[in-house]
């Protein structure tokens, strides 16, 4: 009578523990999606939408557009190296070193330095950080950028080419020395740019073939008259279509349209 009384409470205080480990990745989960924006600003001129989609309970991906100024906005995206409660601690990190540095005097290059110094003060051995970073002058319909060894973002013409946005120097949180240069490009009526992570271009479906970026690259010059909005869901539809609604890594795609 003894034992089975002893398993049952055994059983009890195992489900409780399993209740309270899920509660908490719950609210983990909740407080670090809490970090991406809720709402993008409004850019006078050009459209935005954006979306992450964590393969796991907590995200190595990061994404935001701050307002500088009433004609300056800036548009980033990064991706941490590995995947879990590690890599959402960095991610978090990424964050906050980014809303403390970006501000009106601050080029992308050297906030890409800023927050380099954070990270590889901060980060273990062998972490690092994929990042964009772009400052959006909307008046001058300008895109000042600099890529730390992220996935060019790709720019659809209003003609259907496509320019991948490649301008930068290196990962961060891995050199201290760290230098890049930046790129500026002029943004035209019609033009539409996406920004994403891995986890879009290397979906794989049943054959082990990956999204990729050509089938990125030529979908997005195929959809290039539509909103930011309607670009970015079918986009995201495709990928998430070309693997079966699983994806092995962290997914986010964020779309700039040039009205």
């Amino acid at each position: 009578m003894r034992t089975q009384l002893d398993r049952g409470r055994a059983q009890r205080e195992a489900r409780q523990r399993e209740l309270r480990d899920e509660r908490e990745r719950t609210e983990a989960r909740e407080t670090q999606l809490g970090l991406l924006p809720r709402a993008l600003p409004t850019l006078p001129g050009f459209e935005l939408a954006a979306a992450c989609r964590p393969a796991r309970t907590l995200c190595g991906d990061y994404y935001d557009v701050l307002l500088l100024d009433p004609a300056h906005a800036l548009i980033c995206i990064g991706d941490v190296s590995g995947k879990g409660a590690a890599a959402a601690l960095v991610m978090s990190n990424l964050q906050a070193a980014v809303k403390a540095y970006a501000g009106e005097n601050c080029s992308p290059v050297e906030l890409c330095r800023r927050v380099n110094r954070i990270l590889c003060a901060n980060c273990e051995p062998g972490r690092y950080v994929t990042f964009f970073a772009g400052v959006l002058d909307t008046q001058r319909s300008t895109f000042t950028y600099v890529n730390a060894g992220h996935n060019p973002p790709l720019l659809a013409r209003r003609n259907g080419s496509v320019l991948k946005l490649s301008d930068g120097g290196p990962v961060l949180g891995e050199f201290e020395d760290w230098s890049a240069g930046q790129g500026e490009i002029p943004l035209e009526s019609g033009d539409r740019l996406a920004l994403y992570t891995d986890g879009i271009t290397e979906a794989s479906n049943a054959d082990g073939d990956e999204f990729g970026y050509e089938r990125l690259s030529e979908l997005l010059s195929r959809e290039r008259a539509g909103t930011a909005s309607d670009i970015h869901a079918r986009l995201l539809a495709e990928a998430i279509r070309f693997a079966s609604d699983s994806f092995a890594d962290d997914a986010t795609l964020l779309v700039l349209a040039a009205l």
